[in-house]
């Protein structure tokens, strides 16, 4: 699901719209995979608790995963709600080669064994934006 804003990163050089429609031609005809644009529909920067409650709601699922990167472990405990975010899900944390372990108080499940030595940060600098 593309974040229309990300409330800790400056505006994208792609409009949330054009991202949505990438990623919609990205992952045509891969089954089991559902896009979303919850977030995109609600025009301005949406907590992650915020989109949880809604998917909560709507598909009632007996466990809700959250996938995030270990960059993104770092900070969770300035995430809007954090300690209502991990009630409500199984966090499952994309370890990143060149990060160094991140102390983490709560539970997680690692996600090993992935190398992609990129990242969307690299991916922007190098574009230049």
């Amino acid at each position: 699901m593309p974040a229309y804003q990300n409330p800790f990163k400056k505006p994208c050089f792609l409009d949330a719209k054009t991202r949505f429609k990438k990623l919609e031609r990205a992952l045509k005809g891969i089954d089991r995979v559902l896009l979303s644009d919850f977030e995109i529909k609600q025009e301005r920067a949406v907590p992650t608790i915020e989109s949880v409650i809604h998917f909560q709601k709507l598909y009632r699922p007996k466990t809700l995963y959250l996938v995030i990167g270990a960059d993104c472990l770092r900070h969770l405990s300035s995430w809007t709600n954090a300690e209502e975010l991990l009630k409500r899900v199984e966090l499952v944390v994309f370890e990143r080669i060149g990060y160094e372990e991140i102390q983490f108080k709560g539970h997680y499940h690692p996600l090993k064994g992935i190398d992609a030595p990129i990242s969307s940060s690299a991916i922007r600098a190098s574009l230049g934006v």
